[in-house]
């Protein structure tokens, strides 16, 4: 699999995601944030965050 570079962090599908029922998700690309939280409401409403360590660290 793909790994994000100098981190060995796994990159995996959203569907893959979904499936781990995490609790927060960690969102490396953050310029696709407004299109993200968009797609993204259900995840939200059911109490899911979002953590955008860039351009400054957000926590939705």
């Amino acid at each position: 699999g793909c790994f994000t570079p100098g981190t060995n962090i796994p990159i995996i599908s959203e569907a893959e995601a979904h499936l781990m029922k995490p609790d927060y998700f960690l969102v490396l690309p953050w310029h696709f944030k407004h299109n993200i939280l968009e797609r993204e409401q259900a995840f939200i409403e059911r109490g899911g965050k979002f953590i955008f360590p860039l351009p400054e660290i957000e926590i939705v």
